[in-house]
């Protein structure tokens, strides 16, 4: 009887091996560990603690860029921010300059990527939600061929037909944009960009609507549904980003980036629910929005179990950054939340330690889909799947970080971050056109005075991310940077010069240095 056992549960595992599984990759915005309470946040995550006690916990993952746009080129395509076109084209970026990785890192279109990939190998691809990694000069010309409206200080009512007009015009032109030139065979409930920022008529409109993001999704799902091809869908929330999330959680959900619409759509349990769930658990109000999301992935995971795919579907769920460090090299920014799930291959309720980053999804998502990678694509992570074999191979001891004009190496006891700044010699040459594309490189992610203010700044969320950022501020520019992170994880005491420390110090340059021959593009003396 057990040898029977035993074969029909080796016969099984073949057959699973052989279908190859949905993916769908979650990716949330600006997002803490303290928002799940699987992590330890004082919130109500009830789907999200489930998927993580069905999946695995991984406590060391990193994004390499902790801002939005990078973030998402390096999930998309699974290479360093650093390898994009556009950081050296769109800024005119000199040759003989260190790449400069910030905010708008644009996906190259045609390009490689995960969805053109799984797209060309039979898979049914979707992008629901935010983009924010850019469009092409095609998007660029129509949209400035839509007829404008008066003017923008002059707020518009949400029934405004010349100002939905506008909005759902805009909207069509970016959709066809990324489906055409991204790999996408779906597009929906799409946003741009960030709703912040937005000119004053159109901030009436700019609110986080998860309802429709998630009917988006819903609808994919029913669509897919008894579809012989997998698909592969990317989920991407405008939450935990501003504007203030809470501030969206009873809004009209008839608000969205393509207008008003008709109804709202009907997808997840409505405001009052939320409310009094959280009341219920004895929790803030300020905690509303973890929940509104929560019933987000609550209500995906039941579709896929309604159309028996829940099984065979590889799930990832992941912050693009943390908001505390957003912007930095440190690990309250870099080091985010990372959940994955596949019931089907991979025992749940795990937690593990490695140090993963954002460049693993693609190599991972390939190899789970048995997919073979193009001889031309970059893949800088590796698959994560070897981890859960009997005998996993010996895993990466360090990670490499970059943003801005900083670069880092992390390992589990040590962090190495050098600021390398344009020499006011280089700034002087650069022509005056340049310069001014470029004016944010000599004060960008130094942030010193807004980290010692206590004010209340839109993009502080509260107090204790403040006071993060306070005690952060005397080093923030430092150009060499080492922390023992056994005795100090907040990273808060440079020790580069202090004498009990130079052979870690010069060993963590050394790995950086060894990093920096790997990547495209010059970086002070450590790659001249």
């Amino acid at each position: 009887m057990r040898l029977a056992s035993l074969i029909l549960f080796l016969l099984g595992l073949c057959a699973t091996a052989a279908e190859r599984p949905n993916i769908l990759f979650i990716i949330v915005d600006d997002s803490e560990e303290l928002d799940y309470a699987c992590l330890g946040g004082e919130v109500l995550t009830p789907h999200i603690d489930q998927l993580a006690n069905e999946g695995i916990r991984f406590r060391n993952g990193f994004t390499t860029s902790s801002v939005c746009t990078p973030t998402r080129y390096s999930c998309l395509t699974g290479q360093y921010a650093s390898r994009a076109e556009s950081l050296r084209t769109e800024d005119h970026q000199p040759d003989d300059l260190s790449t400069f990785v910030r905010w708008n890192t644009h996906m190259e279109a045609g390009g490689h990527n995960l969805a053109s990939v799984l797209q060309a190998d039979g898979y049914t691809t979707a992008m629901i939600g935010k983009w924010h990694v850019g469009h092409t000069a095609d998007y660029r010309r129509k949209v400035a061929g839509i007829p404008r409206i008066g003017s923008p200080d002059k707020p518009r009512a949400l029934d405004d037909p010349e100002a939905n007009a506008y909005l759902a015009a805009r909207y069509e032109v970016a959709v066809d944009d990324v489906h055409r030139h991204f790999g996408f065979d779906h597009v929906a409930s799409f946003y741009s960009g960030n709703l912040t920022g937005t000119p004053k008529w159109m901030r009436h409109f700019s609110l986080h609507n998860q309802d429709w993001i998630t009917k988006g999704a819903l609808d994919f799902l029913d669509d897919h549904a008894g579809s012989e091809e997998p698909f592969f869908m990317y989920f991407s929330t405008t939450l935990q980003h501003g504007p203030p999330p809470n501030s969206s959680v009873r809004a009209d959900r008839r608000i969205t980036a393509r207008g008003l619409i008709d109804e709202p759509p009907r997808v997840q349990p409505d405001a009052d629910s939320i409310y009094r769930r959280i009341r219920e658990a004895g929790l803030p109000e300020s905690k509303a929005s973890q929940l509104w999301f929560d019933d987000a992935i609550g209500a995906v995971m039941e579709k896929l179990r309604e159309h028996d795919m829940a099984e065979n579907t590889l799930v990832f769920l992941f912050s693009d950054q943390q908001s505390w460090g957003k912007g930095s090299c440190h690990d309250a920014g870099a080091r985010t939340p990372y959940l994955l799930s596949w019931p089907a291959r991979i025992p749940g309720g795990d937690q593990r330690h490695e140090l993963v980053t954002n460049l693993d999804f693609a190599p991972t998502i390939f190899d789970a889909c048995q997919v073979e990678v193009p001889s031309d694509m970059t893949l800088d992570g590796e698959s994560l799947l070897p981890l859960f074999n009997e005998n996993p191979p010996n895993w990466r001891e360090a990670v490499f970080l970059e943003l801005g004009n900083m670069r880092a190496v992390r390992t589990r006891d040590f962090k190495y971050i050098a600021v390398r700044e344009i020499s006011e010699e280089d700034w002087k040459k650069l022509p005056a056109e340049v310069q001014k594309t470029q004016a944010f490189r000599r004060t960008y992610f130094k942030l010193k005075d807004e980290w010692q203010r206590f004010d209340g700044t839109p993009h502080v969320r509260n107090s204790a991310v403040a006071q993060w950022r306070s005690d952060h501020a005397h080093h923030a520019s430092d150009p060499d940077q080492l922390y023992d992170l056994r005795v100090d994880p907040s990273e808060t005491v440079n020790l580069f010069h202090n004498r009990e420390y130079q052979r870690e110090a010069a060993a963590m340059k050394e790995r950086l240095k060894a990093w920096l021959a790997t990547i495209p593009g010059p970086y002070a003396e450590f790659k001249p």
